[in-house]
Parts: structure tokens; C-alpha cells; sequence
């Protein structure tokens, strides 16, 4: 008990040794005597109604870091910050090059550092991981892909997210198309709508780069036809073979039908319907909307 009582006199003379107050507050400033349970006289000096009140001087011995208040009310700080920001968004509109980084800057500390987000922009990446609903993801040369690429420019970036910022003013943004591609979900989950927005938004996406599925995925067994009924793997073959159903498909069983499909389909282009290229939508339709 009696160190905490020495500790408290210790800290109360410090705090008393923080500030020191000018001839202008104690020619008007007020003070409340009291005595505590303990019997001991406590003051509270430079006590002002709120109109009056003068900021106290800071000691020349106070702590280095005291940083003396600006005395404007919180509404006025945002207020004034927001119309900063306002003038910073236009400014910064016409200055192309520094904002990509700033995109790229806001979009890599998300992608690359779990940890660190400071930045001003409010935008934030989600990184897809397609692999997480494939039944074999082994298979698919893709998940290995973008996984080598992203290694390789996890390599490149600084390792302090504080050097981020400087990194990436000085870079081709050829990464923003990396972080981008990062974020790409075309994902159709349970429940998803046909033609949904984010879909929707996806087919356009392909579109528009000249993206064919064909280029990167052969229906093969393990990841197609065996998953699929035999009444299904013979509408395949009749599609990508352009004939009608053979009468020996009937008789085949199961998986010697699908190791069948998958000989016969390789080389023809041929995708499952849930992965072909969608119809344009007709300028009829974009008009009416």
C-alpha cells in the first residue's frame, strides 16, 4: 500500500510538471479546493467557463511527443478534411499514371501483405481460389499457372509493406492485371442465378480478352464424363461428333462409355454447355434496357 501511495505522488508531480499556466489564464482562471476521504487538500486550478478558455503553455521539460491540441471542435476537423478530400479526388483524377499505382498500391497490400492495409483508397481485393471447388485440382494446369505467377511476383515485391508505396510508383503496371486476375470469381455456386449480374459480368470479361475455354480444358474422365450419367455422355459424343447415337453406346457399360467419350471428344473443341462462350446479348435488348 504504501509504494502505490508513493507511485501516485510520483505520477501527480508529473503530471503537474506537464503544464504551466500564463499570466492570462490566472488573471481569470478559478480553482476548487476539496478535501478527500483521507483528509489531504486537493486543488484543482485553471478552471474557465468554456468561452474563456485559453489553451494551456506547454512546459519547455514536457515530453518531446505532446503534440498541443488545435482547439477546433471534431465537426470542424471533418468537415475541413472532407472538403481536402474532395479537392485531393479531382486533383488526383488528373493525374493518371500516380493513381494506377495508387490502385495498384491498395490492391497489392491486400493480395500480397495479410497483415497491412494502410492506405487512403477504399478498395480492397478478394483473392478467388477457384481450386478450393474442384474435385481434382491436380488436373487442372491453370491452379499451377497463376500459383507460379504468383510466386513470382510475391519475389518481386518488397518485403516491407512500407516500401510498397514507392515500389509501385516506379513500376509497369502490368501487376495491377496479375491482382486483377486475383480477384476474378466466375464461380456458379448453388443457388447462383443463371445470368446473374457478377456471371453476366464474367462472360462480358471473356469477351472482351478473347477468352475460349477450349484452349484450356479437355473433358476427360475424371474430371467429366465420370461424373456424369451415361444418357449424358452419349448426348456428347452425338454433339461433338456431329452423328447420331451408335447402337453399341447402349450396350457399353458405364466407364468404358466415358473412356470412350473422352478418346472420341479430345481435339473436337467440345465443352460441357456450363462452359462455352454465352450469346451476345442483341443491341435489341441493350436498347430496351
Amino acid at each position: 500500500m504504501a509504494v502505490e501511495w508513493q507511485l501516485s505522488g510520483i505520477l501527480a508531480r508529473l503530471e503537474a510538471q506537464q503544464e504551466c499556466w500564463s499570466d492570462d489564464v490566472l488573471a481569470s482562471a478559478g480553482a476548487i479546493v476539496s478535501v478527500g476521504w483521507d483528509g489531504d487538500v486537493a486543488v484543482e486550478r485553471g478552471l474557465m467557463r468554456g468561452d474563456d478558455a485559453v489553451e494551456p503553455e506547454v512546459a519547455e521539460h514536457a515530453v518531446a511527443d505532446v503534440v498541443p491540441s488545435a482547439g477546433l471542435p471534431a465537426t470542424l476537423i471533418t468537415d475541413l478534411t472532407a472538403r481536402r478530400t474532395a479537392a485531393l479526388q479531382v486533383t488526383a483524377a488528373g493525374n493518371v499514371p500516380v493513381m494506377v499505382a495508387a490502385v495498384v498500391h491498395a490492391l497489392a497490400l491486400r493480395a500480397f501483405y495479410r497483415f497491412a492495409h494502410e492506405t487512403c483508397l477504399k478498395l480492397s481485393v478478394e483473392v478467388a481460389s477457384p481450386e478450393r471447388n474442384m474435385g481434382v485440382p491436380e488436373a487442372c494446369a491453370a491452379v499451377q499457372r497463376i500459383a507460379d505467377s504468383h510466386r513470382a511476383w510475391s519475389e518481386r515485391l518488397p518485403e516491407d509493406p512500407a516500401m510498397l508505396w514507392n515500389w509501385c510508383l516506379a513500376q509497369a503496371q502490368d501487376v495491377l492485371a496479375h491482382i486483377g486476375a486475383l480477384s476474378i470469381d466466375a464461380i456458379r455456386q448453388k443457388g447462383d442465378r443463371v445470368g446473374g449480374a457478377r456471371l453476366a459480368h464474367a462472360d462480358a470479361l471473356a469477351e472482351a480478352i478473347g477468352f475460349d475455354m477450349a484452349d484450356h480444358y479437355v473433358p476427360d474422365v475424371p474430371t467429366y464424363f465420370g461424373r456424369v450419367s451415361s444418357a449424358q455422355i452419349v448426348s456428347a459424343l452425338c454433339e461433338a461428333k456431329g452423328t447420331p447415337a451408335a447402337p453399341a453406346w447402349s450396350r457399353m457399360k458405364k466407364a468404358e462409355l466415358a473412356a470412350l467419350a473422352a478418346r472420341e471428344v479430345a481435339g473436337t473443341g467440345w465443352l460441357p454447355e456450363v462452359l462455352r462462350a454465352r450469346d451476345p446479348v442483341p443491341d435489341e435488348l441493350h436498347d430496351a434496357a
